[in-house]
């Protein structure tokens, strides 16, 4: 039933675009991956045969002699095919935070993005162009083929890049960039430190998919063991609790992603207080201190969500080593029209009420106005900090 209605979907799908419909086969995809995956065959009906003409072989031959550059190429073919045909399959957690020889970056000057050193580890794709090679030369094969039977066995096992060579070939550009340099007490530091390792170095979001905060940070407010407790607010109060801090890199994230205009706008609450040392930060190479929308996150109810709307892959990449005074710095790489912009518009007084523990008074704060990509967006503070 649920494979009939996957390609029920996928007829209304392909002559206007629905978001509710979209949403519908995303979260089918999800069910089918988690309990059907060994029943049901839904990839026949997305990912197409990848192959080489028989009568293209010999001039691919010739123009990669060797094994090395073979190999090279054909990874870099089949990746682009996979890509253009949504394959989604890709390793979601790459590189992990403890993987310090393997390292994305960027020159500013430039705006290039290059990795420190290739990633030799070998996974399901290289394996299948090293024994095709073997058998072209037996003789045992006349043209390159893969079929959807074998990217289902593959299964989540292929690394999207190794190289600077391999990111370059997928034609992916710097769309967005922040960065700050992390002074705070020790405790937050950690938090965001155990937030970012849970999540991952690089993280690939294929079409639709969709990456959860406190999900992949692994958050359980009850649980206590990967978090530290510190200062947080809550209804106007600061207070300590477990993982307080983690505000302040889900607040990192959004200031990443906002000139990113393939990921789609999460539902955001701002705090009544802002920060300017925890906040003010460097977005696409200019100095932000205007207050503007920041990220509370709690529970399932207070989470930040990013999903991918476009119909290519958007990479997202992580760079902190928690130590003080290190370099916070987060980009997106997508294609060059993903980029966007931000623009602060004007700010207004803001009448409110603020609480402590043991009094009320009325206040006057502000309010800011933001053009995000074409979108007027207003966070309201009660209280300014310096």
């Amino acid at each position: 039933m649920a494979y009939k209605r996957l390609n029920d979907l996928d007829i209304r799908l392909s002559h206007y675009e629905n978001y509710y419909d979209w949403t519908q086969r995303v979260n089918l995809i999800r069910y089918l991956r988690k309990w059907l995956w060994y029943h049901v065959d839904y990839y026949e009906e997305i990912v197409y045969t990848i192959s080489f003409p028989a009568s293209k072989m010999n001039s691919l031959l010739q123009a990669f002699p060797d094994k090395d550059s073979f190999w090279i190429y054909v990874r870099r073919f089949v990746l682009a095919e996979l890509i253009t045909q949504w394959y989604d399959w890709f390793l979601q957690r790459p590189y992990w935070f403890d993987s310090t020889s393997w390292m994305l970056q960027f020159d500013s000057d430039t705006s290039e993005v290059f990795v420190t050193s290739p990633l030799f580890q070998e996974d399901d794709l290289d394996y299948f162009i090293d024994q095709y090679y073997d058998k072209l030369f037996l003789w045992e094969v006349t043209d390159f083929s893969l079929a959807p039977s074998v990217f289902r066995s593959w299964k989540g096992r292929i690394f999207l890049f190794k190289s600077t060579e391999d990111l370059q070939s997928l034609g992916l550009w710097l769309v967005s960039h922040r960065s700050r340099v992390n002074n705070d007490v020790p405790y937050r530091r950690k938090n965001i430190a155990t937030s970012f390792s849970q999540i991952g170095h690089v993280r690939v979001l294929n079409p639709w998919d969709e990456l959860s905060y406190l999900e992949d940070s692994q958050f359980d407010p009850y649980e206590q063991q990967l978090y530290e407790v510190g200062y947080v607010i809550a209804q106007d109060i600061e207070k300590k609790e477990y993982w307080g801090g983690l505000c302040w890199w889900s607040t990192a994230i959004y200031q990443w992603i906002v000139t990113n205009r393939s990921l789609a706008r999460p539902e955001l609450r701002n705090h009544s207080k802002w920060y300017h040392y925890l906040y003010d930060a460097t977005i696409d190479w200019k100095e932000v201190t205007t207050p503007w929308i920041d990220s509370t996150i709690y529970s399932s109810s207070l989470d930040l969500r990013l999903k991918n709307t476009a119909s290519h892959p958007i990479v997202l990449v992580l760079n902190y080593d928690w130590e003080e005074w290190a370099l916070e710095e987060v980009f997106s790489l997508g294609y060059e029209t993903d980029k966007w912009w931000l623009e602060y518009i004007s700010s207004r007084p803001y009448y409110s009420t603020l609480h402590t523990e043991t009094w009320t008074k009325s206040v006057v704060g502000k309010c800011y106005t933001w053009d995000i990509n074409g979108e007027m967006r207003e966070s309201c503070y009660k209280e300014v900090k310096y």
